[in-house]
């Protein structure tokens, strides 16, 4: 894991790339993944997120879930790796220490494979954080494969670029 004092920038910058990528699916899909379906795929990953529900964000991947998450800005650019289990244990330490926590999706691209079993989503997602006093706020952009298994949508893979945003700077929604 990271040094105590690294954990919270890098945490910030993980979470935030990690939480665009996961959730609670409010309808089943029933053999072919649609538009809409993704989207209502990620708007129940947003209130998981948002409520740090790591239990619901974890029981929406693919029990061989794979993260790559590239974090810059916080020293030496980092990757990092994980699967289901890692994902679990990193966002529950994390979320146990965020004091207060505002998570946002931006611009996002659905793009549905045409034999409708698995979508390609693109987005960017910002993040604030507050451990022990320290605000961080950071953007992620990334990519994630969603496909069908046994009849539920879940997430495959998933990949980030996660950085620090400077004071004041304002961020430009990105055009996919």
């Amino acid at each position: 894991m990271f040094p105590r004092n690294r954990l919270p920038a890098a945490l910030s910058c993980t979470l935030v790339a990690l939480c665009f990528l996961s959730s609670a699916c409010s309808s089943k899909p029933k053999g072919f993944i649609t538009k809409q379906q993704v989207a209502a795929f990620l708007d129940e990953m947003d209130k998981a997120a948002r409520n740090k529900d790591v239990d619901t964000l974890v029981a929406n991947m693919s029990e061989d879930v794979q993260f790559k998450v590239t974090v810059e800005g916080f020293g030496p650019t980092q990757t990092l790796t994980f699967n289901r289990d890692q994902y679990r244990d990193y966002s529950k330490q994390g979320f146990g220490v965020i004091e207060d926590y505002d998570y946002r999706r931006g611009e996002t691209v659905i793009k549905v494979e045409p034999d409708g079993q698995s979508a390609y989503v693109a987005d960017e997602t910002f993040e604030t954080t507050t451990i022990g006093g320290q605000v961080t706020r950071t953007v992620a952009r990334g990519t994630s494969i969603l496909k069908l298994e046994e009849g539920k949508l879940v997430i495959v893979r998933g990949e980030a670029v996660a950085r620090p945003l400077k004071p004041g700077e304002n961020i430009q929604p990105t055009k996919f």
